[in-house]
């Protein structure tokens, strides 16, 4: 039996040495990395992302998927501006989770303000927009919203921010009738404000996957709406999917896994 101690204690020895000898890439652990999954309008963490949730914690990664104002609940019940702030948290508590790299990610207006995050924020290691939605800067929203808008701001502008103004909200064809503080209409309805989209594309800091349903209004404008503002790098992405759009971030969810795990 003495015979065989050598290639034993050998055999521990590689085991010990090897993982410290591969490359820092291949041992970064899925469990570091967070991501921030946000829901659509009027929507909530349940519905429309709860398996794309999943599939992404199935692959090991820890994935939160908060509340945000533009939920069926709340009703924009905080600036847009603020949203980026509860991103942050969001962050944050990954962070105290263990993760050392983030991802923002959305679904609809969740994407819109997946977008509007990173373009202002730096560090991140990448960004997901899911059937992007919410889009103020079009001619249909520009002429919907354009009295109202006019309205708030000069509200705003005199002090009155705090007053209400009333407005039918649209989201996928459906309307719904509203009331805002103006300060708030105004951060989410701007065209040229913090929800236009094609800017902050072109703002982006980290690579950037779009992900569009087929069966969805807004991927008729194709890859010139949003993926072609993104500034160049090789990891960026455009999918389309057989997807209306509620249904895309459920269709989309392998491929999605697929992406993240390929800039590890």
């Amino acid at each position: 039996m003495r015979l065989f101690r050598p290639l034993a204690w050998l055999a521990a020895l590689l085991f010990t040495l090897i993982p410290a000898l591969l490359p820092a890439a291949q041992a970064d652990e899925p469990a570091e990395i967070g991501i921030v999954l946000m829901h659509g309008k009027w929507g909530e963490p349940n519905r429309h992302i709860d398996q794309l949730a999943d599939s992404l914690r199935r692959a090991g990664f820890q994935v939160l998927t908060p509340e945000m104002p533009w939920s069926g609940f709340r009703s924009y019940d905080r600036p847009y501006d603020m949203a980026m702030s509860e991103i942050e948290r969001a962050l944050d508590q990954l962070k105290v989770n263990g993760a050392k790299r983030f991802i923002v990610a959305g679904h609809s207006l969740g994407a819109n303000a997946a977008l509007a995050y990173g373009a202002h924020h730096a560090g991140l290691m990448a960004v997901i927009a899911v059937a992007p939605g919410h889009t103020p800067e079009l001619p249909d929203s520009r002429n919907r919203f354009a009295t109202t808008l006019e309205q708030a701001k000069s509200m705003v502008a005199s002090g009155h921010g705090a007053e209400t103004v009333s407005f039918s909200d649209m989201n996928q064809g459906r309307m719904k009738g509203m009331s805002l503080p103006a300060d708030i209409f105004v951060s989410y309805f701007d065209p040229d404000g913090l929800a236009n989209m094609p800017m902050n594309a072109a703002l982006q800091r980290a690579p950037v996957l779009v992900v569009e349903g087929s069966d969805d209004r807004l991927s008729q404008r194709g890859e010139d709406y949003i993926f072609n503002h993104l500034p160049n790098d090789p990891r960026n992405r455009y999918l389309l999917v057989n997807a209306g759009h509620l249904e895309t971030p459920t269709v989309a969810k392998g491929d999605i896994v697929e992406w993240v795990n390929g800039l590890r």
